[in-house]
């Protein structure tokens, strides 16, 4: 549930009408992660593959509870 999602992680993720999607910050690695309802997942804003894989296997951690 992305609300839920948004509402445990205030300081970091946006979710609201006007976007389709849950906009996730991060500050370790610097990247800005897009969360759809459709399960899909953009990573932007890295500057090498080792900073996706390291957004990537923290965004899997984080949303882990909030999934089916």
């Amino acid at each position: 549930d992305l609300q839920q999602f948004a509402d445990a992680y205030a300081l970091e993720a946006v979710y609201d009408s006007l976007f389709p999607g849950l906009r996730f910050k991060m500050t370790d690695p610097k990247l800005m992660v897009l969360v759809f309802r459709s399960g899909r997942v953009v990573i932007t804003g890295a500057k090498g593959w080792a900073e996706i894989v390291k957004g990537w296997d923290k965004i899997q951690v984080l949303a882990k509870p909030f999934s089916l």
